[in-house]
C-alpha cells in the first residue's frame, strides 16, 4: 500500500509541477507589493529606531553632560583647595596661615558651608562654618580619611554624613606642609548644593535626573524627579547589567514602579554617578502604533495587486499556452505572435542553444590548455579532489621531484595496510603528520598556505628543500571540494644561504672582536692617563723647585722655561684625554648655571694671554653678552680647545677672530683663522678621536688630537652643536659652537 502511494504521489507531482501564469503574475505583484510594504514597515522600524537612538543619545549625553558638570563643580573646589598646598617659598605656610585661608575662602564660596584641616592622626586641627559643617567635622566620619605618602597628585575623598536632617557632603585632598607632616585639608559643601546643581539642569534635560553615590543611595534628585519620583537607586538598577560599568544604558522595571529608559554616567574619580530616566511606555506604545499602521497598509495594498493582476494576465496566458505546447511560430508555420515578449523569448531560446554549444566548445579548448600546462610546467603541481585528499592527481614536475614514476599512485596519506610512499615529508627531524601538509590544510580547513618550506627526505638517500603552497577549491556554495598545490625544488638556493649566513657570522665575530678592541684602547687610555698624572705633578714640583734654587744664567732660564711650557702642554694634553674618557664612558658630570658667554670666553682669551700663547698672532675681539644654561669650567675648556687649536695651525703674525653673540633662540661663539685651513676629505672627520690636520712648518705645537673631539662632546652634553667649515687648503677654517639660549637673570 505504501509503494502504491508513493507512485500516486509521484505521478501527481508530474502532471501538476506547473502552474498557471496567473499565478506568477500573482505572484510578481506579491513580490513587488510586499517589498514595498515590508519597505513602508522598514522605514517605520528604521524610524522607529532613529527615534530610539535619538532618545538613548540624548540620555547619555544628559547623563554625560550632568557628570562633567559635577566633576567640573568637584574638580574647582579641589584646585582651590590646592592652592593652598602649593609651596611659596616667600611666604611661610603655619597653622595660623592654612586658618586665614581657609576662613577667607569659606566667605568667598556661596556653596560650602565649612572648611577643615586634619591632622595625620584625624584629629581636627582648624575647623570654621555653621553648626551643621562643625558637626560633621567632629563628628568622626572623617577620620577614616587617609592618604598615604605615596598618593597620586591631585588625589580627593568625599565623604557623606548624616546631619540632623541634612545630607552633608565633604571634600579632602592631602596636605603636605613637610617631609614628616601630612595634613587632610577639606571643605563641607552646603546642604542643598547638588540639588540646585539638578534642578539648573533639568530644564534642557527630558526626564528626571539622579545623583547617587557609590553605595547606590540618592545624593539629590531633580524637581521632575519628584513629580515623577525615582525609585531607591538598588531597586532601580537591580536588574541592570554592568551596573556598576563607567557608564550604560538599558530598560529598567524597578520593583512597584513601571519601566524606565535609563541611562548612567560616573562621575570621574568620586565614585558617584549619574541616572537620567523617562517613563518606557509611552515610548513603546507609540513604536508599536507605527508599526501596525504599516503592516495593515501593506497588507491593503497586496490585495489590490493582486486583483489588478488576475484581470491583466488573461491577455497574456493564451498566446503563452499555445508556446508551451510546442506551437512555436516558425515550426507550425503561423504567424509571429502579438506579444513582444513571447517573441523575444522564442528567439533568445535559439539563440541560447547556439551559445550553449559554443561555451561547451570553448571550456573543452581551456580544458585542454589546463591540461597541456599541468603535464609540462616545470613546477611540481597537485591536484585533491576531494577534501580528504584521497585522490590526487599529480604532474610530470611532481612525480620526478618525489622520485616516482608516472604511473605510480600518488598519495599523502597512505591508508592502513597500504604500502608506504617512498619519501616522506620533514618539519626539523620529524616526519611532517599528513593533516599538517600544505594540501590537507588547504582542503579540509579552506587555508591559502604560502611558502611553507619542507626538506624530502626520498627513499633513493636523496635530500631536497622544498617550498610548498596550497589553495583550496571551493564548491558552488563556498564549501572546499579539494585543492590544488605547488611545490618548488630550492635546494640549490638554500645552500647558497647557508655560504651566506657563514659570511654574516664571521662578520659579526670580526665586529665583536673590533669592539672589544676598541673598549680595551679607551680602558688603556684611562689608565694611562692616570698613571702619568703622577709623573708630572712630580716633575712640575721639580721644576718650580729649581725656579727657587737655580741659578739665573740665561741658559739655565730658558732651560727651565722649556721645562715648565712642555710640562704644561703634557698636563693639558692628560687633562684632554682623561675629560675625553669621562665623556665617552658618561661619567663627566656638569655643574649648570646662567652663565654668559661672551665673559667666559674672555677669561679663555686672558688665560692664553697670560701664557704668552697669543703673542705671535693677531687677535680680533668682537663679543656682546648672551646667556646660556652652562657650566663655566667646561665652556672656557671649549674656547681654550678652539683658540688653541686655531693657534696651532695658524702662522705666525696669523689673524684669530672670536665672535659672541645671540642668533635668535640660540648663543652663537665663532672662532676663525688664517691658517693652513682644512681639506675637504677631512671635514667629516675633523672632530673624530685622534684625528689632526696636516701641520704646517710654522706650526710648533705637539698634540693628541683629542681637543676638538672634546669640544664636540662637551658641547653636545650641554644641548648644542659644533660645526667646521673652511674653503681650502691655506684658506684658513671656521668652528661655529651653537648652544640654547636663556633670558638673562634678573640680577644679571
Amino acid at each position: 500500500m505504501r509503494l502504491l502511494a508513493k507512485e500516486g504521489s509521484v505521478r501527481w507531482w508530474h502532471n501538476h509541477r506547473t502552474v498557471p501564469l496567473s499565478w506568477y503574475l500573482v505572484a510578481i505583484i506579491s513580490v513587488a507589493t510586499v517589498p514595498l510594504a515590508g519597505f513602508a514597515a522598514y522605514l517605520v522600524l528604521q524610524q522607529s529606531k532613529a527615534a530610539n537612538t535619538q532618545l538613548e543619545q540624548g540620555l547619555r549625553s544628559a547623563a554625560s553632560a550632568v557628570a562633567l558638570t559635577v566633576e567640573r563643580d568637584v574638580a574647582t573646589s579641589t584646585e582651590i583647595l590646592q592652592t593652598l598646598t602649593e609651596p611659596d617659598p616667600g611666604r611661610p605656610l603655619d597653622r595660623a596661615a592654612i586658618e586665614r585661608e581657609l576662613t577667607r575662602l569659606l566667605a568667598r564660596r556661596a556653596d560650602w558651608t565649612g572648611v577643615f584641616l586634619l591632622d595625620a592622626a584625624g584629629a581636627v586641627v582648624v575647623a570654621r562654618g555653621d553648626q551643621r559643617a562643625l558637626a560633621l567635622v567632629n563628628s568622626g566620619a572623617l577620620r577614616t580619611t587617609r592618604f598615604g605618602p605615596n598618593t597620586a597628585p591631585g588625589a580627593f575623598q568625599l565623604v557623606r554624613q548624616r546631619v540632623g536632617e541634612d545630607d552633608l557632603t565633604a571634600l579632602a585632598i592631602p596636605f603636605t606642609s613637610n617631609a614628616s607632616m601630612r595634613w587632610t585639608l577639606g571643605v563641607v559643601f552646603q546642604p542643598a548644593k547638588w540639588q540646585l546643581l539638578l534642578d539648573h539642569q533639568a530644564p534642557d534635560i527630558e526626564g528626571s535626573i539622579g545623583l547617587f553615590d557609590r553605595e547606590r543611595q540618592w545624593i539629590a534628585r531633580s524637581a521632575a524627579a519628584k513629580r515623577a519620583p525615582l525609585p531607591p537607586a538598588p531597586d532601580l538598577l537591580k536588574d541592570v547589567a554592568d551596573a556598576n560599568s563607567v557608564q550604560g544604558l538599558e530598560r529598567a522595571t524597578p520593583a512597584g514602579s513601571p519601566p524606565v529608559y535609563l541611562a548612567w554616567r560616573a562621575v570621574g574619580a568620586t565614585g558617584w554617578s549619574v541616572a537620567v530616566g523617562v517613563l518606557a511606555d509611552p515610548i513603546d506604545r507609540k513604536q508599536r502604533n507605527g508599526i501596525t499602521s504599516a503592516v495593515l497598509g501593506g497588507l491593503l495594498s497586496l490585495a489590490i495587486g493582486i486583483a489588478c493582476a488576475l484581470v491583466v494576465s488573461r491577455g497574456v496566458t493564451s498566446p503563452l499556452a499555445r508556446l508551451a505546447q510546442g506551437l512555436w511560430p516558425r515550426r507550425a508555420g503561423g504567424k509571429w505572435s502579438s506579444v513582444a515578449e513571447i517573441e523575444r523569448l522564442t528567439r533568445a531560446l535559439e539563440i541560447a542553444e547556439a551559445e550553449r554549444d559554443a561555451d561547451r566548445a570553448a571550456r573543452q579548448a581551456k580544458a585542454d590548455e589546463f591540461e597541456t600546462l599541468f603535464r609540462r610546467t616545470p613546477v611540481g603541481l597537485a591536484i585533491a579532489t576531494d577534501r580528504d585528499c584521497r585522490h590526487i592527481l599529480g604532474n610530470t614536475a611532481l612525480m620526478q621531484l618525489l622520485g616516482l614514476r608516472p604511473d605510480d599512485q600518488l598519495t599523502f596519506a597512505p591508508a592502513a595496510g597500504a604500502t608506504r610512499p617512498s619519501f616522506t615529508f620533514l618539519t626539523g627531524s620529524d616526519a611532517a603528520a599528513p593533516a599538517e601538509l600544505p594540501l590537507h590544510r588547504a582542503a579540509q580547513l579552506g587555508e591559502d598556505v604560502q611558502g611553507v618550506e619542507y626538506t624530502v627526505a626520498r627513499d633513493d638517500g636523496s635530500i631536497l628543500q622544498v617550498l610548498a603552497y596550497a589553495t583550496p577549491l571551493r564548491a558552488a556554495d563556498g564549501s572546499t571540494r579539494g585543492a590544488i598545490g605547488a611545490f618548488i625544488d630550492v635546494t640549490a638556493q638554500r645552500r647558497s644561504d647557508r655560504q651566506r649566513a657563514v659570511a654574516l657570522e664571521n662578520e659579526q665575530r670580526a665586529r665583536q672582536d673590533a669592539e672589544g678592541a676598541n673598549r680595551s684602547k679607551d680602558e688603556f687610555l684611562a689608565m694611562f692617563s692616570h698613571e702619568l698624572r703622577n709623573p708630572l705633578s712630580a716633575i712640575a714640583s721639580a721644576a718650580e723647585v729649581l725656579n727657587r734654587i737655580g741659578g739665573q744664567k740665561p741658559d739655565e732660564i730658558r732651560a727651565r722655561d722649556v721645562i715648565r711650557r712642555q710640562i704644561h702642554n703634557l698636563t693639558r694634553m692628560m687633562e684632554d684625554l682623561l675629560d675625553v674618557t669621562r665623556v665617552v664612558n658618561g661619567k663627566l658630570s656638569l655643574s649648570r648655571a646662567p652663565l654668559d658667554l661672551a665673559a667666559a670666553v674672555q677669561r679663555s682669551v686672558a688665560a692664553l694671554n697670560v701664557m704668552g700663547r697669543m703673542r705671535d698672532h693677531r687677535l680680533q675681539l668682537d663679543v656682546a653678552p648672551v646667556w646660556i644654561n652652562a657650566d663655566s669650567m667646561r665652556i672656557e675648556q671649549i674656547a681654550s680647545n678652539l683658540l688653541t687649536n686655531a693657534v696651532k695651525y695658524t702662522p705666525a703674525e696669523g689673524s684669530i677672530t672670536v665672535k659672541v653673540c645671540g642668533e635668535g633662540e640660540q648663543a652663537l661663539l665663532v672662532v676663525g683663522d688664517t691658517g693652513v685651513g682644512i681639506q675637504p676629505t677631512m671635514l667629516d672627520r675633523v672632530f673624530d678621536l685622534f684625528v689632526q690636520g696636516e701641520r704646517g712648518s710654522a706650526r710648533r705645537q705637539g698634540g693628541l688630537g683629542v681637543g676638538l673631539t672634546l669640544v664636540r662632546r662637551l658641547t653636545e652634553i650641554h644641548g648644542g652643536s659644533v660645526r667646521a667649515a673652511s674653503e681650502g687648503a691655506d684658506r684658513g677654517s671656521r668652528f661655529e659652537v651653537r648652544f640654547p639660549r636663556i633670558a638673562p637673570p634678573e640680577d644679571g
